[in-house]
């Protein structure tokens, strides 16, 4: 079983992964997501800056991705990629 402080910074990720969707939209409204096929075609690698694992769907695609200490780097597609990096528990690997 986790400690206390385990189970906080658990919840402050899904908090900040939470206004992933708003962050999505408001970059969709400035128009600077790739079309639906090209987020398809293309892929960003991410590396999560947390310790706890978590699932997360990608807003533009709808697909999951699970990411843990074990397992911090991903590739996502480049439209889920946007919002991912808003929430700050994600960065850049390369």
């Amino acid at each position: 079983m986790g400690c206390c402080g385990q189970r906080r910074a658990a919840a402050a990720s899904a908090a900040r992964l939470a206004q992933a969707p708003v962050i999505e939209k408001k970059v969709a409204a400035r128009g600077e997501l790739p079309t639906p096929a090209a987020a398809l075609d293309s892929s960003v690698a991410l590396r999560y800056l947390e310790d706890s694992r978590i699932i997360v769907r990608g807003p533009a695609t709808g697909r999951s991705y699970d990411f843990s200490a074990a397992q911090p780097v991903h590739k996502v597609a480049e439209a889920d990629s946007v919002a991912l990096l808003g929430t700050g528990l994600f960065r850049s690997v390369g």
